[in-house]
């Protein structure tokens, strides 16, 4: 039995590395960019800081700290492709590393990865790791938050686990603009969990860190969005 999971442990590994090896070819054939990265790229690099914070031209969305990320990159490195796509190629390898541990809280071993496997060969996980386009920053952050509120299912009482997932909630609300399906789908999500039903404090510790976990985002960090007008 040891033997079996040692054996899909190193299969899980050798996943995650052919799952970023897949990226970082994509990523270093530095392909132009297409329509829509490249509209979104111009607002970066023709605006200041402080212009990204008003709505988008071209249609565009994307939230602030991304457009900012995006920012400093080109002025310390140079406006280039490979520059352009450096962030969302960082959020797909983490991405790969969160859904490791988060499969392996949810699944048996076999599923867990059978999942994995999914993540690091999925096509469109591996485009959107090299598009300069905030969305695989976007599936990084759902999977932090939901394994975060895993940690937080296996140890209720614990004040420090409620606190990173606040944290984590706050964070991704100012940093996704789809954040907020997620969060408003974890907070019913835990409530409705006997482990905290049964527990006073884990009730009253979800009710406190309601705000951050539930709130959308500010409409002034995603600059396109309709209450913006």
């Amino acid at each position: 039995m040891k033997s079996e999971r040692s054996g899909l442990d190193r299969f899980a590994t050798g996943a995650i590395v052919l799952g970023v090896l897949l990226r970082l070819r994509q990523y270093v054939e530095a392909r132009p960019l297409w329509l829509d990265e490249a509209m979104l790229s111009l607002n970066v690099l023709i605006r200041s800081f402080r212009g990204l914070l008003q709505p988008l031209d071209q249609d565009q969305t994307a939230p602030v700290p991304f457009l900012w990320g995006e920012k400093f990159l080109t002025l310390i490195l140079g406006p280039s492709e490979l520059v352009l796509r450096v962030i969302p190629l960082l959020a797909g390898i983490a991405f790969l590393l969160v859904l490791r541990r988060l499969t392996t809280r949810l699944l048996s071993p076999q599923a867990s990865l059978l999942a994995l496997l999914l993540g690091a060969l999925s096509p469109l996980l591996i485009q959107y790791s090299t598009e300069a386009k905030p969305y695989s920053l976007d599936a990084l952050l759902a999977a932090a938050v939901l394994l975060l509120a895993l940690e937080v299912l296996q140890e209720p009482q614990s004040v420090r686990r409620w606190r990173r997932l606040a944290i984590a909630g706050a964070v991704t609300a100012f940093s996704s603009v789809p954040a907020v399906f997620t969060l408003n789908g974890v907070v019913p999500a835990l409530a409705s969990k006997g482990e905290i039903r049964r527990d006073n404090a884990a009730l009253r510790r979800l009710a406190h860190h309601r705000g951050r976990l539930a709130g959308s985002a500010r409409p002034e960090l995603c600059p396109d969005l309709p209450a913006r007008r």
